[in-house]
Protein backbone atom coordinates (compact mmCIF):
# COMPACT_ATOMS: atom_id res chain seq x y z
CA UNK A 1 0.00 0.00 0.00
CA UNK A 2 1.54 3.39 -0.82
CA UNK A 3 1.51 5.99 1.55
CA UNK A 4 -0.91 8.23 -0.55
CA UNK A 5 -3.15 5.38 -0.04
CA UNK A 6 -2.80 5.47 4.17
CA UNK A 7 -3.11 9.07 4.16
CA UNK A 8 -5.78 8.90 2.34
CA UNK A 9 -7.30 6.05 4.17
CA UNK A 10 -6.68 7.54 7.66
CA UNK A 11 -8.34 10.91 6.93
CA UNK A 12 -11.87 9.26 7.57
CA UNK A 13 -12.93 7.55 10.69
CA UNK A 14 -13.98 4.29 8.88
CA UNK A 15 -10.62 4.19 6.85
CA UNK A 16 -8.55 4.44 10.53
CA UNK A 17 -10.61 1.46 11.70
CA UNK A 18 -10.16 -0.53 8.24
CA UNK A 19 -6.39 0.11 7.89
CA UNK A 20 -5.80 -1.38 11.69
CA UNK A 21 -7.80 -4.29 10.94
CA UNK A 22 -5.53 -4.68 8.21
CA UNK A 23 -2.09 -4.45 9.97
CA UNK A 24 -3.36 -6.07 13.46
CA UNK A 25 -4.32 -9.11 11.64
CA UNK A 26 -2.19 -12.45 12.03
CA UNK A 27 -0.77 -13.36 9.16
CA UNK A 28 -0.46 -17.22 9.45
CA UNK A 29 -4.26 -17.40 11.04
CA UNK A 30 -7.63 -16.30 9.48
CA UNK A 31 -9.71 -14.42 12.27
CA UNK A 32 -11.72 -17.44 14.25
CA UNK A 33 -15.29 -17.36 14.41
CA UNK A 34 -16.05 -16.25 17.69
CA UNK A 35 -19.49 -16.06 19.58
CA UNK A 36 -20.44 -13.51 22.13
CA UNK A 37 -23.10 -13.56 24.73
CA UNK A 38 -25.52 -10.41 25.05
CA UNK A 39 -27.23 -10.18 28.34
CA UNK A 40 -30.96 -11.43 28.31
CA UNK A 41 -32.79 -8.03 29.02
CA UNK A 42 -36.30 -9.33 27.54
CA UNK A 43 -35.87 -6.52 25.01
CA UNK A 44 -34.17 -7.89 22.32
CA UNK A 45 -32.90 -11.34 20.47
CA UNK A 46 -29.06 -12.30 21.39
CA UNK A 47 -27.57 -12.92 18.06
CA UNK A 48 -23.39 -14.02 17.55
CA UNK A 49 -21.28 -12.17 16.36
CA UNK A 50 -17.98 -13.53 14.54
CA UNK A 51 -14.51 -11.92 15.14
CA UNK A 52 -14.54 -10.48 11.81
CA UNK A 53 -16.98 -7.91 12.96
CA UNK A 54 -14.77 -6.86 15.74
CA UNK A 55 -11.29 -5.12 14.86
CA UNK A 56 -9.05 -7.39 17.32
CA UNK A 57 -6.16 -10.06 16.00
CA UNK A 58 -6.70 -13.72 17.29
CA UNK A 59 -3.55 -15.40 18.08
CA UNK A 60 -1.03 -12.82 16.69
CA UNK A 61 2.28 -13.96 17.60
CA UNK A 62 4.49 -12.27 20.11
CA UNK A 63 7.88 -10.38 18.86
CA UNK A 64 10.40 -12.66 17.30
CA UNK A 65 10.18 -17.00 17.28
CA UNK A 66 7.12 -18.29 19.53
CA UNK A 67 8.07 -21.58 21.34
CA UNK A 68 6.80 -24.70 19.91
CA UNK A 69 4.19 -24.87 23.30
CA UNK A 70 2.62 -21.55 21.84
CA UNK A 71 2.35 -22.88 18.11
CA UNK A 72 0.63 -25.88 19.36
CA UNK A 73 -1.75 -23.63 21.32
CA UNK A 74 -2.34 -22.12 18.24
CA UNK A 75 -2.76 -24.85 15.78
CA UNK A 76 -5.49 -26.07 18.57
CA UNK A 77 -7.27 -22.97 18.83
CA UNK A 78 -7.98 -23.31 15.30
CA UNK A 79 -8.41 -26.77 15.08
CA UNK A 80 -11.23 -26.98 17.99
CA UNK A 81 -13.19 -23.75 16.42
CA UNK A 82 -13.32 -25.99 12.99
CA UNK A 83 -14.11 -28.95 14.53
CA UNK A 84 -11.25 -31.05 13.00
CA UNK A 85 -10.48 -33.46 16.21
CA UNK A 86 -7.41 -35.55 14.89
CA UNK A 87 -5.68 -31.78 14.25
CA UNK A 88 -6.71 -31.42 17.68
CA UNK A 89 -4.97 -34.35 18.90
CA UNK A 90 -2.39 -33.59 17.36
CA UNK A 91 -2.00 -30.44 19.01
CA UNK A 92 -2.31 -31.62 22.19
CA UNK A 93 0.45 -34.13 21.75
CA UNK A 94 2.79 -31.49 20.72
CA UNK A 95 2.14 -29.88 24.04
CA UNK A 96 -0.82 -27.21 23.54
CA UNK A 97 -2.04 -25.98 26.26
CA UNK A 98 -5.38 -27.12 26.62
CA UNK A 99 -7.23 -24.47 28.59
CA UNK A 100 -6.28 -21.49 27.04
CA UNK A 101 -7.78 -18.49 27.11
CA UNK A 102 -5.68 -15.07 27.36
CA UNK A 103 -6.93 -12.12 24.78
CA UNK A 104 -3.72 -12.49 23.02
CA UNK A 105 -4.55 -16.19 21.67
CA UNK A 106 -8.02 -16.31 21.62
CA UNK A 107 -9.19 -12.95 20.79
CA UNK A 108 -11.05 -10.29 23.13
CA UNK A 109 -14.00 -13.00 23.75
CA UNK A 110 -11.29 -15.21 26.07
CA UNK A 111 -13.15 -17.92 24.76
CA UNK A 112 -11.34 -21.36 25.54
CA UNK A 113 -11.06 -24.00 22.75
CA UNK A 114 -13.87 -26.10 24.64
CA UNK A 115 -16.10 -22.93 24.79
CA UNK A 116 -15.39 -22.23 21.05
CA UNK A 117 -16.07 -25.74 19.92
CA UNK A 118 -19.61 -25.68 22.17
CA UNK A 119 -20.70 -22.32 20.34
CA UNK A 120 -20.01 -23.96 16.95
CA UNK A 121 -21.48 -27.35 17.63
CA UNK A 122 -18.55 -29.37 17.41
CA UNK A 123 -19.63 -31.92 19.60
CA UNK A 124 -16.86 -34.90 19.10
CA UNK A 125 -14.20 -32.08 19.88
CA UNK A 126 -16.45 -31.18 22.79
CA UNK A 127 -15.78 -34.68 23.99
CA UNK A 128 -12.29 -35.24 23.06
CA UNK A 129 -11.58 -32.16 24.62
CA UNK A 130 -13.30 -33.35 27.80
CA UNK A 131 -12.11 -36.30 28.06
CA UNK A 132 -8.87 -35.14 27.72
CA UNK A 133 -9.21 -32.92 30.70
CA UNK A 134 -10.57 -29.24 29.47
CA UNK A 135 -12.06 -27.53 32.11
CA UNK A 136 -15.46 -26.95 31.68
CA UNK A 137 -15.79 -24.27 34.25
CA UNK A 138 -12.98 -21.84 32.79
CA UNK A 139 -15.72 -18.88 31.41
CA UNK A 140 -15.70 -16.55 28.44
CA UNK A 141 -15.12 -12.85 29.20
CA UNK A 142 -18.67 -12.28 30.63
CA UNK A 143 -18.63 -15.42 33.05
CA UNK A 144 -20.31 -17.91 31.09
CA UNK A 145 -19.35 -21.79 30.58
CA UNK A 146 -19.88 -24.42 28.45
CA UNK A 147 -23.45 -25.52 29.58
CA UNK A 148 -24.44 -21.71 28.84
CA UNK A 149 -22.84 -21.55 25.52
CA UNK A 150 -24.48 -24.61 24.44
CA UNK A 151 -28.04 -23.73 25.61
CA UNK A 152 -27.71 -20.21 24.20
CA UNK A 153 -26.36 -21.50 20.45
CA UNK A 154 -29.15 -24.39 20.93
CA UNK A 155 -26.31 -27.16 20.27
CA UNK A 156 -28.46 -30.17 21.33
CA UNK A 157 -25.91 -32.48 20.71
CA UNK A 158 -22.94 -30.22 22.80
CA UNK A 159 -25.84 -30.46 25.82
CA UNK A 160 -25.76 -34.45 25.27
CA UNK A 161 -22.38 -34.54 25.97
CA UNK A 162 -21.80 -32.41 28.77
CA UNK A 163 -25.32 -34.67 30.33
CA UNK A 164 -22.87 -37.95 29.14
CA UNK A 165 -20.18 -37.29 30.57
CA UNK A 166 -21.70 -35.18 34.04
CA UNK A 167 -19.88 -32.00 33.39
CA UNK A 168 -20.47 -29.87 36.19
CA UNK A 169 -22.21 -25.74 35.46
CA UNK A 170 -25.37 -26.54 34.60
CA UNK A 171 -26.81 -23.99 37.53
CA UNK A 172 -27.69 -20.11 36.94
CA UNK A 173 -25.11 -18.23 36.00
CA UNK A 174 -23.25 -15.74 38.41
CA UNK A 175 -23.34 -12.93 35.57
CA UNK A 176 -27.42 -12.62 35.13
CA UNK A 177 -28.92 -15.30 37.04
CA UNK A 178 -30.38 -17.13 34.15
CA UNK A 179 -30.36 -20.68 33.71
CA UNK A 180 -29.40 -22.60 30.60
CA UNK A 181 -32.48 -23.45 30.05
CA UNK A 182 -33.52 -19.70 30.28
CA UNK A 183 -31.14 -18.95 27.84
CA UNK A 184 -31.73 -21.51 25.65
CA UNK A 185 -35.94 -21.00 25.38
CA UNK A 186 -34.42 -17.18 24.08
CA UNK A 187 -33.49 -18.89 21.16
CA UNK A 188 -35.87 -19.16 17.75
CA UNK A 189 -34.45 -21.66 16.11
CA UNK A 190 -35.33 -25.22 15.59
CA UNK A 191 -32.08 -25.72 16.66
CA UNK A 192 -32.99 -24.16 20.37
CA UNK A 193 -36.52 -26.62 20.28
CA UNK A 194 -34.45 -29.24 20.15
CA UNK A 195 -32.28 -28.14 22.71
CA UNK A 196 -35.16 -26.57 25.11
CA UNK A 197 -36.95 -30.33 25.26
CA UNK A 198 -33.76 -32.08 25.71
CA UNK A 199 -32.95 -30.20 28.98
CA UNK A 200 -36.54 -30.88 30.30
CA UNK A 201 -37.07 -34.01 28.95
CA UNK A 202 -37.41 -37.38 30.71
CA UNK A 203 -35.24 -37.31 33.51
CA UNK A 204 -34.38 -34.06 32.83
CA UNK A 205 -33.94 -30.64 33.92
CA UNK A 206 -37.22 -28.84 35.73
CA UNK A 207 -38.68 -26.67 32.90
CA UNK A 208 -40.32 -24.20 35.98
CA UNK A 209 -36.88 -23.32 37.39
CA UNK A 210 -37.25 -19.58 38.19
CA UNK A 211 -34.26 -16.86 37.37
CA UNK A 212 -32.84 -14.44 39.81
CA UNK A 213 -35.51 -11.94 38.26
CA UNK A 214 -38.30 -14.13 39.22
CA UNK A 215 -38.78 -14.49 35.24
CA UNK A 216 -39.45 -18.52 34.41
CA UNK A 217 -38.53 -19.71 31.21
CA UNK A 218 -42.07 -20.14 29.72
CA UNK A 219 -41.84 -15.90 30.51
CA UNK A 220 -39.12 -15.43 28.31
CA UNK A 221 -39.69 -18.14 24.90
CA UNK A 222 -40.25 -16.89 22.01
CA UNK A 223 -40.69 -20.02 19.59
CA UNK A 224 -44.09 -21.49 19.52
CA UNK A 225 -42.79 -25.15 19.61
CA UNK A 226 -40.75 -24.31 22.80
CA UNK A 227 -43.89 -22.24 24.50
CA UNK A 228 -45.88 -25.71 23.94
CA UNK A 229 -43.43 -27.80 25.23
CA UNK A 230 -42.67 -26.08 28.28
CA UNK A 231 -46.48 -25.74 29.12
CA UNK A 232 -46.69 -30.02 28.36
CA UNK A 233 -43.96 -30.36 30.72
CA UNK A 234 -45.50 -27.94 33.68
CA UNK A 235 -48.74 -29.69 33.63
CA UNK A 236 -47.21 -32.79 33.66
CA UNK A 237 -45.40 -32.01 36.60
CA UNK A 238 -48.68 -30.95 38.94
Amino acid sequence: MSMKMILVIVATGVGAVLLYAVLSAPPELPLAPEHTFLKLTGQSQPTPHTQSQKVAAVGTPLMGPESAEDAATRRLIQAASQGRMAEVIQALEAGARIDENRASFVGIGRQSPLLAATLLGHHRVVRGLLERGADPMIPEKDGYTVWHAAAFQGRTEVLRVLQDLEVPGYGPSATDGYSPLHRAVWGNSQGHVEAVKFLIGPGGRPCDVVAADGKTPLQMAVHKDTIAALKTCMDASE
